[in-house]
């Protein structure tokens, strides 16, 4: 199945190392903190990663069969605000308004996306603990250079760092800057049954106030099959739960709570386009798996403790075999400093030869903030030169 983007839309464009982009939401005027979202729709059912950042350009669609759902992320330009879309009053959503005691403990995240204060995405999240951990998805946060949280009970906004992050998981863990003394959730480490009625809250649409989609839980244990743009493989979620519940973008990183208000899991992605909306989830018990182990400080296996490492390039959407062409570099990160050009070709790095896009990103995934690594390329004249890039903090 393919999804089209809305007419007027730009295709896909280069975007800043390497993670794929969370896309931008407009402003609401009314509301500077709230956000909106585009969902695309088809005939048929597609599946996306449910933040409020994925418009119509970008959204993580999925093909949805009996056997299988695997899918491409459709990106655009980073950078990219588009107009709220109009929204009829409900939306056609089966969703009410967040009681108090659904708030307790919840938060809005809204972050800025490659130094791009006009490129935004926004989603939701939990309070773990009373000094401010928060537990989300990484895809909400992926690519954001700031993080700005709002807790929802009090109306308290704070600004958040990323403590860790499990890509294959899709879990990251948040620390507010300067929090103390919050409400904090509720957690039920025990398997919901199938039939178990749930309640997903979450910023659905992304317009800063929680909704409260109610449903039951249909399956266990789903897997989604998701690659990026390039046609290079993303992840595989595994050991989803599925809940006929409407689910949105802007849902994500939401708490999915049992008739007993307590989180038995994450709201991750959801279903568009059919004539029911599905949800899927992960079980707290897998994502508080990887809240403990980035706690541990324990970086193994698929875990990521801190800040990454970064150059700073933006890749050419046509990458040729034998090398990995720029598209350009950010202005004042340590490829533009080491005179990196749009065009030019990395051969290796840190003595690695580097031939494609996975293979560079493997590279830069070894190394630290502050390592100083040598890279060859070809400039645009195809003459071979040598640079020493001292790599900085990256974008989560």
């Amino acid at each position: 199945m393919t999804i089209e983007p809305p007419t007027g839309l730009v295709p896909p464009e280069p975007r800043p190392q390497f993670a794929p982009v969370p896309q931008p939401v407009a402003p609401e005027p009314s509301r500077p903190r709230s956000r909106g979202a585009l969902v695309a729709t088809a005939a048929g059912a597609a599946l996306v990663l449910v933040g409020a950042g994925l418009l119509g350009h970008g959204l993580w669609v999925m093909s949805d069969s009996s056997s299988s759902r695997t899918g491409e992320i459709d990106l655009g330009r980073s950078g990219h605000t588009l107009p709220l879309p109009a929204v009829a009053a409900d939306n056609d959503l089966d969703v009410t308004a967040a009681t108090a005691d659904e708030t307790v403990g919840v938060v809005t995240i809204l972050t800025d996306l490659y130094y791009d204060d006009q490129s935004q995405a926004a989603g939701t999240g939990s309070v773990l603990t009373s000094d401010g951990t928060v537990l989300t998805n990484n895809h909400v946060i992926e690519g954001s250079t700031s993080i700005e949280v709002t807790i929802e009970s009090t109306g308290e906004t704070y600004d958040a760092i990323v403590l860790g992050t499990d890509k294959t998981k899709d879990v990251a863990l948040l620390q507010l800057e300067g929090a103390k003394n919050l409400d904090t959730v509720e957690l039920n480490l025990d398997e919901p049954d199938i039939g178990d009625e749930v309640r997903s809250v979450g910023n659905a649409l992304g317009t800063g106030d929680l909704v409260t989609a109610t449903g039951d839980v249909v399956s266990l244990g789903e897997s989604l099959s998701i690659s990026d743009g390039y046609g290079n493989a993303y992840e595989e979620l595994e050991n989803l739960i599925e809940i006929d519940a409407d689910v949105v973008s802007g849902d994500s990183g939401g708490p999915l709570i049992d008739e007993n208000g307590e989180v038995v899991g994450m709201v991750t992605a959801a279903s568009v386009g059919g004539n029911d909306i599905s949800g899927f989830a992960v079980s707290i018990e897998d994502a508080m798996e990887v809240v403990d182990q980035i706690n541990d400080g324990d970086e193994s296996g698929t875990v990521n403790i801190g800040p990454t490492a970064f150059m700073g390039v933006t890749l050419s959407a046509t990458q040729d075999q034998g090398g990995v062409t720029l598209d350009g570099t950010i202005a004042d990160t340590p490829a533009d400093k080491a005179g990196l050009k749009k065009g030019d070709t990395i051969l290796t790095f840190d003595g690695v030869s580097v031939a494609t896009v996975d293979e560079l990103k493997a590279e830069v995934a070894k190394n630290e903030p502050g390592d100083v690594i040598e890279i060859t390329y070809l400039d645009s004249t195809g003459a071979t030169q040598t640079a020493d890039l001292t790599l900085t903090e990256g974008p989560a």
